[in-house]
């Protein structure tokens, strides 16, 4: 309850600030200029859409975390219970204390205690990789007609209420649902690409302390030496502006390799189909400059918002 809870107050933390440069971002995307910019320099312009991701945004961030928490949970203990053991970075096996070295490699015993993985990814990429996807593809599910009614209020230069109207008029309830594989084909590898460099930082950064045997996933129990559960040694909590830090790395490097999509998504959504018909590579990228400017710091300030928010909520909702 507290991921959900920290989740929907960091999306409404962020968007309260950042949502005039998605709006940038959109018109950028779907006109190829600033078109009328004399409009946007009001308050009312710069935040239209805004009702559609207070209503709909927030919860669906709120779910999303909600279910990526709890996603690395399932994953952590589907990995051990798969490999038998609860094995450390160092290759220490959680059931007895050993060496893992002491087993030949390749014998049948190793093969059946344990998964190999390459050097360059670990189990808890797999975990971070796959709790994201799993909560982006839900999450996008519920905030496709979000997205739709926001980025068709921001293009067409009309109120959510309009915007409802509009899409509702030009395809019924489908339209709502318009760009829902663009939308997945963006968001997916964002989230996946985001959460990966986000959590790799975050354990370079602040390696988990080491009880005396421990888990190779942060934060969950570890067997110790007669193989009874015993907690992990606390991890050290990043600072805001080390998450903010960590974050605004992990979003830029993310937001630029799905910018394409996105673009294309954006086009989709808002109805500006016809501005993709003969787009040339230069146009794809147009305003790859205002998604990182605005996707960056958003993510950033989202994950760090979420952590306080979380240190925040967990006593007063009594989670663990």
């Amino acid at each position: 309850m507290t991921s959900f809870v920290a989740g929907v107050f960091s999306g409404l933390s962020v968007d309260l600030f950042l949502h005039p440069l998605d709006n940038l971002k959109c018109l950028y995307q779907t006109r190829g200029s600033f078109v009328q910019l004399r409009e946007l320099l009001s308050f009312r312009a710069l935040y239209r859409g805004f009702p559609a991701v207070v209503v709909g945004a927030a919860p669906v961030n709120g779910l999303f975390y909600f279910n990526y928490e709890n996603g690395k949970k399932f994953l952590r203990e589907g990995l051990q219970n798969c490999d038998g053991t609860a094995p450390d970075a160092d290759g220490a096996d959680g059931d007895s204390g050993e060496d893992s070295r002491a087993t030949p490699v390749g014998s049948r015993e190793s093969e059946s205690r344990r998964h190999t993985y390459p050097a360059f990814f670990t189990p808890d990429d797999f975990v971070h990789l796959g709790a994201s996807a799993g909560a982006s593809v839900v999450g996008s599910a519920i905030y496709c007609p979000i997205e739709v009614v926001k980025e068709t209020a921001m293009v067409h230069m009309c109120s959510t209420r309009e915007a409802i109207a509009r899409v509702q008029a030009e395809r019924g309830i489908p339209g709502f649902f318009r760009g829902l594989l663009l939308s997945n084909a963006t968001w997916v590898p964002y989230l996946s690409g985001y959460f990966l460099v986000y959590e790799r930082l975050k354990i370079s950064w602040y390696p988990p302390a080491r009880s005396a045997v421990t888990s190779s996933f942060p934060g969950d129990t570890s067997c110790d030496t007669v193989g009874s559960i015993a907690p992990a040694a606390a991890t050290p909590q990043p600072s805001f502006l080390a998450d903010l830090g960590m974050g605004l790395v992990a979003g830029a490097v993310s937001a630029s390799l799905t910018y394409p999509v996105d673009a294309w998504k954006t086009r989709v959504q808002s109805g500006m189909t016809k501005a993709a018909v003969g787009a040339s590579a230069q146009a794809s990228a147009r305003g790859l400059l205002l998604r990182v400017m605005w996707l960056a710091p958003a993510s950033g300030l989202t994950i760090a918002f979420f952590e306080q928010y979380s240190q925040m909520f967990k006593p007063l909702l009594g989670d663990t």
